[in-house]
């Protein structure tokens, strides 16, 4: 659906009103650096082309929420002070809320406000279309306030963006929202933490980064306790039990507080991790950490304790700091004088070990995941791995552009069984970050 439909649709919908403003948020794709951005580690994505589109007008007395896909998605309403908890309401409208939630923290938000989304970022896939929603519903309701980004300190405003998307329930680290707002047009950006940093990175020239997705949806907010959430939570633990051993007396939330405290190299943060009993313990046997306590700040920390009698962190502290070790070496290598072909190959070699990482340390991969990365191997693929969360969602593909049509056609038949989709296999290029366009 192009824009010109979208609005019609609006005021189809919205019995003749004319939408007065378009925001465009893009989703992403993370090149490399899974599941390290929540250990404050520093990641290397790009803005997708594809993006969560939001059309609105300050109209009445409330906020109406429709969606383009209204079989999917049911219409909502809420006050313009929303007091409905997270869990009270429908699963995208939890995203809506949170965005208008940081996006008010700059004004009086006290308007009547009838907004239709749409998008074509694949939804549940890996790509933030979540995140992308978030940072389209903080854009409108900061221009509702009266403030737009040249007003606000943009870190600042993408630092609310992450704390009302946690509350949402994702115990995320802020790579999603950080590049759908900083995205630049033709470059990849490797993003640090705390404080955020950001650097272009040019990629290889004569490549392609082609996005499939592996049909098996990647629902964040439905498998919190088994998956994304408890990762959180084992890397925690994980930090804990190197903090006892060495009697720090100290409470780092994320890796990387501790190997700046400590004033350590990547690879010796890797040894420390020889003081975690390797394989799954107990939760049991834990219970002197005072888990409660530990964990009180992670979003639904107590629905990963009920719903999981042992956790592993030693391989999820591994995988972080070996993950983290292989961004560095792909920004380096982008930043090299050897030539494209060259960097491409060392390029796929990353992606290879970082897929075989979360699938064998992380356990965020699936069976779909696996037989797409090795699909897109065989048919001339440098690298694949899964890209997002993972338990499902996209791969991407790092592929020669001279093959690119002749490797979607193969994995449009091997692995779709010759379906061809759009939102199933696609080339894209790193896209500039959100925007807000009055109609």
């Amino acid at each position: 659906m192009n824009i010109q439909q979208l609005i019609d649709l609006f005021t189809q919908r919205y019995n003749g009103l004319q939408p007065q403003f378009l925001v465009k948020a893009p989703g992403r794709v993370n090149l490399i650096g899974e599941h390290i951005d929540y250990m404050g580690y520093g990641v290397l994505p790009f803005a997708l082309e594809q993006s969560c589109f939001m059309l609105f007008a300050i109209d009445g007395n409330d906020i109406q929420i429709q969606h383009a896909d209204d079989q999917q998605f049911k219409q909502f309403n809420l006050s313009v002070n929303p007091k409905e908890q997270y869990n009270e309401i429908q699963n995208y409208v939890k995203y809506v809320l949170a965005g208008y939630r940081a996006g008010i923290q700059y004004g009086n938000a006290n308007q009547g406000i009838k907004m239709l989304i749409s998008g074509n970022v694949p939804f549940s896939s890996g790509l933030s279309s979540s995140s992308s929603l978030v940072v389209a519903s903080s854009l409108m309701s900061l221009q509702v306030s009266g403030k737009t980004q040249q007003d606000i300190d943009r870190q600042q405003f993408v630092d609310q963006i992450i704390k009302f998307e946690r509350e949402a329930g994702t115990a995320c680290g802020g790579m999603d929202q950080t590049i759908s707002v900083f995205g630049q047009e033709g470059s990849a950006l490797y993003i640090e933490f705390d404080p955020l940093r950001l650097t272009q990175v040019n990629l290889p020239k004569g490549y392609s980064f082609i996005i499939a997705n592996s049909l098996t949806e990647s629902t964040k907010l439905e498998t919190l306790g088994k998956h994304y959430n408890k990762r959180v939570v084992e890397c925690r633990i994980g930090i804990k039990l190197i903090e006892l051993t060495l009697n720090l007396g100290t409470n780092f939330k994320t890796m990387k507080q501790l190997q700046d405290y400590l004033q350590l190299s990547l690879e010796s943060m890797e040894e420390l991790c020889k003081f975690i009993p390797k394989g799954e313990i107990d939760l049991e046997q834990l219970e002197y950490l005072h888990l409660p306590v530990l964990l009180a700040d992670i979003p639904y920390f107590e629905l990963v304790l009920n719903q999981n009698k042992s956790v592993n962190p030693y391989n999820r502290l591994v995988h972080v700091v070996k993950e983290a070790q292989r961004v560095i070496k792909f920004k380096n290598i982008c930043d090299s004088k050897i030539s494209d072909d060259a960097k491409a190959i060392l390029l796929g070699q990353l992606m290879n070990q970082s897929q075989k990482s979360c699938k064998d340390l992380y356990e965020c991969s699936s069976e779909n995941i696996d037989t797409l990365t090795s699909l897109c191997i065989k048919n001339g693929a440098l690298g694949s791995r899964l890209t997002g969360a993972g338990w499902g969602g996209c791969t991407v593909s790092l592929v020669k552009e001279a093959d690119a049509k002749n490797f979607k056609n193969k994995i449009i038949e091997f692995f779709y069984n010759h379906i061809e989709n759009q939102d199933h296999i696609f080339s894209t290029q790193p896209s500039q970050g959100a925007s807000i366009i009055k109609l």
